[in-house]
């Protein structure tokens, strides 16, 4: 094979990892932002019976998980507008030992005039992206 070839070979096997990976981290991406449209929704069971990984339900129950999120977001407005501002990628998690394809999704989120940095951690569970973590943070003022 000349060197042209394997050029040629190279890239075309880059471009189809890279639009493999896109897609992953869309599908991650997505799960997530149904997850965080859910919790702002005050859907908590949903998340918890359609979303939540098995990871995730290793360390709690679906109603200490319902119990969490009603009283921590209770003062909360409805959520009127949410931005995913990062994506990064790992594929382990020193928490919980997992090995394989994880997201940490981390949107700027609004609630009446409550602005929060909202984290959720998908891990790839089965087929598909599933909740392991949750981390919120108020936005600091100026």
């Amino acid at each position: 094979m000349n060197l042209s070839a394997l050029v040629v070979a190279l890239l075309v096997s880059f471009g189809a990892i890279s639009s493999a990976y896109a897609d992953e981290r869309d599908d991650a991406t997505e799960e997530a932002t149904t997850i965080v449209k859910l919790l702002g929704a005050k859907k908590y069971r949903e998340v918890w019976e359609q979303h939540a990984g098995t990871i995730f339900m290793k360390y709690g129950t679906e109603e200490s998980f319902v119990a969490y999120h009603t009283m921590g977001r209770v003062q909360l407005a409805e959520q009127t507008h949410t931005q995913v501002v990062a994506v990064d990628a790992s594929n382990y998690d020193p928490g919980t030992q997992f090995s394989g394809k994880i997201y940490a999704v981390t949107f700027l989120n609004q609630y009446g005039s409550t602005k929060l940095y909202e984290r959720v951690v998908v891990f790839l569970d089965g087929s598909s992206f599933k909740l392991g973590g949750y981390f919120v943070a108020p936005v600091p003022t100026q």
